[in-house]
């Protein structure tokens, strides 16, 4: 008799609606509580013949840190959400992990203003589906970031977003070395998924005071003076009846400071790792350039089984750098909807970052590639 009561719950939970659950809903006032658990089982290699390199367990299987549960609350012209994470790696942020989201927004009527913790305009929340590195697979190897919660005020009124980004809190970093991230972005269709997105961000630093609280600090120097990072990119997703074709691309100086750009490697594992020979530097006069795009292809095979394929490539060159790097990506993917909430998303992938030195061999830069294959589990709620 147990067994039937669990397994009748247990098929309840796959057919339930895509959507959130929906805990209130009267005068206005709206509640709704969701989640994603997303788990990956697979194989990784790395084809560098340099031991140092080698992903030493090459059977994968864990849970993905963006696996994440929230609430959303709307009451008239006010919003919120907050949401907590598997894993949240914030540094600036430490005190209040793993909470992912945690913001409020309130519509003037002539746009809507937002404080808190979000997605910055910069994100690709789009146009990106390579799931490897925790659905950023892309991230240094021809795409961007697309995911970039930072603590900001952000404005939005017709498709325009404006904000100013609070990029690092840690303690020991003074207020007066820096100066906010300014982002903004123009999309068009839902801001959350449009179909087409110009985005781009500036800001100033003093690399005297980064010693602690940076992300992706590498280089520690403490010269004075001062510099600047900024990037810019463009994402388009036209349809094409049951099939939809993506495209993106971008250029920028020194974004790896804030996380929306990178020089990333990949030896066989589920996360990639930045690459910090000199390309993580925070010093004057840094000059770390990065331009790189990507192409993705859709079509659904059936109303469960879809077929995705993508390819991207990217240099990373400039003053500062140990010469030109470049890196390629090309992924096929098979998702198949089991059910509204439940989705299995095999995919095989190659990236390959050439001119890295290695711990046994500093002195000889050669590439470094790996191909994976995993199945993705998500289960939405």
């Amino acid at each position: 008799m147990k067994k039937i009561v669990v397994s009748s719950a247990l098929s309840a939970l796959l057919v339930l609606p895509a959507a959130a659950f929906e805990v209130y809903n009267a005068d206005d006032k709206k509640l709704d509580v969701y989640g994603s658990i997303r788990g990956f089982v697979g194989m990784g290699e790395n084809t560098h013949k340099d031991t140092s390199t080698r992903n030493a367990a090459p059977f994968l299987f864990g849970v993905q840190n963006n696996s994440n549960f929230g609430v959303k609350f709307h009451a008239d012209k006010f919003s919120a959400q907050v949401e907590i994470g598997a894993v949240e790696s914030d540094p600036s942020l430490t005190t209040v992990s793993p909470l992912r989201l945690f913001w409020g927004s309130y519509d003037t009527g002539m746009g809507t203003i937002l404080i808190g913790k979000a997605q910055t305009p910069t994100a690709d929340t789009s146009f990106s589906n390579d799931l490897w590195n925790n659905d950023m697979g892309s991230w240094g190897f021809g795409g961007v970031a697309t995911s970039d919660r930072k603590l900001q005020a952000q404005y939005s009124v017709a498709g325009l977003s404006l904000a100013l980004v609070n990029d690092y809190l840690a303690s020991g970093y003074g207020v007066s070395n820096e100066m906010p991230r300014i982002a903004v972005s123009y999309s068009v269709g839902d801001k959350a998924n449009p179909v087409f997105k110009i985005a781009g961000a500036y800001k100033h630093y003093n690399p005297t005071a980064m010693t602690r609280g940076s992300l992706n600090a590498g280089n520690l120097d403490n010269n004075t003076g001062s510099n600047d990072a900024w990037h810019i990119f463009v994402g388009a997703k036209p349809t094409f009846g049951s099939s939809w074709l993506s495209l993106v691309a971008h250029y920028g100086k020194n974004a790896h400071i804030y996380g929306n750009q990178g020089t990333a490697t990949n030896v066989g594992g589920w996360a990639h790792s930045s690459v910090s020979d000199g390309l993580t530097a925070l010093t004057e006069g840094i000059s770390i350039k990065r331009s790189g795009g990507k192409v993705e292809f859709g079509t659904a095979l059936s109303k469960e089984l879809s077929f995705i394929v993508g390819a991207g490539y990217q240099e990373t060159f400039g003053n500062g750098t140990a010469g030109k790097f470049k890196g390629y990506t090309a992924f096929v993917q098979l998702p198949y909807k089991v059910s509204a909430n439940l989705t299995l998303s095999p995919q095989v992938g190659w990236y390959q970052q050439d001119n890295v030195a290695t711990a046994n061999k500093p002195l000889t830069r050669e590439p470094i590639a790996s191909v994976n294959g995993a199945v993705r589990v998500k289960w939405d709620f």
